[in-house]
């Protein structure tokens, strides 16, 4: 079983520490398999945060460290003292068993008067009253399909009306067609200027899209400003990030290059980049500017 935890090296460990709120001296411990140092820590937990934000499989590490764990706590067993029974005890003990006995007769007394109790009990008398909800209950079902077939009507009717209206439509697009026809042609300068409003257009509508290729692989970290949900993933190859909304965006490592809005820009750092995205742009961001605009989180 692999023991990948030492891929973390390829991140910056107080950035990790503070994303994952793990501290950094654990981390190191992991790193350098210090067992010993983690023996009363929840490593568990640690590791599946790791696994969760990172793409590392912690189950090598785990399965050593548990071995380490198990082998540590049977050299440390000691030998169990039974301690005599003291009298003192033993009439007190006694007596409180007779006390129990007495409550639990008791207990079974009350029982058996009550199960005569419930027999005595007429019952008969609600049974007009179920009867009665179970024909409310079929009323209403009837009442329900009813419902249903008038929708289906008044369905078929609008979808009557929309395929006349369509027809419609389409007859007046006929009509202006073959009026257009019979109209003098526009001078090129004009269909030229139509042309590049329709391109201008079809640009603004089209999203825009922001080009990463990394160097090495990546921890790509994304949270929605709007409803505050996160994702993360690891990339090795180049991927593509849609501009459409507000977000923020967080690398594991700064060496890569980014392509935007015909802008070509190339980041060689070893410390994480921050990103804001929004309105179809993407703006670089210092740490007291990203602080600020997740109100606070690191992540």
């Amino acid at each position: 079983m692999a023991n990948e935890i030492s891929k973390l090296k390829e991140y910056n460990l107080e950035e990790i520490s503070k994303t994952t709120k793990i501290p950094l001296e654990y981390l190191e411990s992991m790193l350098k398999n210090d067992y010993a140092k983690l023996i009363n820590v929840n490593v568990k937990a640690y590791t599946k945060i790791i696994s969760r934000e990172y793409g590392i499989d912690t189950s090598g590490f785990l399965s050593n460290f548990e071995s380490f764990v198990a082998n540590t706590n049977e050299n440390q067993t000691e030998k169990v003292k039974i301690n005599p029974r003291l009298h003192g005890y033993c009439a007190k003990e006694k007596s409180n068993s007779t006390l129990w006995l007495i409550l639990m007769l008791i207990l079974m007394a009350l029982g058996i008067w009550g199960s005569k109790m419930l027999q005595n009990i007429d019952f008969s008398h609600l049974v007009p009253d179920n009867i009665t909800i179970h024909d409310e209950d079929a009323q209403t079902n009837e009442a329900n399909a009813t419902n249903e077939e008038q929708e289906d009507e008044e369905s078929d009717l609008i979808i009557n009306d929309i395929s006349q209206t369509d027809q419609n439509q389409t007859s007046q697009i006929q009509a202006n067609e073959a009026n257009a026809t019979s109209e003098p042609a526009q001078t090129n300068e004009q269909n030229q200027i139509e042309q590049s409003q329709i391109e201008q257009s079809l640009a603004e509508q089209s999203p825009k899209i922001a080009h990463f290729t990394p160097k090495k692989s990546i921890w790509i970290g994304i949270k929605n400003l709007d409803d505050m949900q996160k994702r993360s993933f690891n990339a090795k190859q180049p991927f593509d990030i849609n501009l459409t909304g507000n977000m923020l965006l967080v690398t594991g490592h700064g060496r890569l290059s980014l392509s935007y809005d015909e802008q070509n820009k190339t980041y060689n750092q070893k410390d994480t980049l921050r990103f804001h995205i929004t309105n179809g742009e993407i703006k670089k961001l210092n740490f007291k500017e990203f602080i600020k605009l997740n109100k606070g989180p690191l992540w």
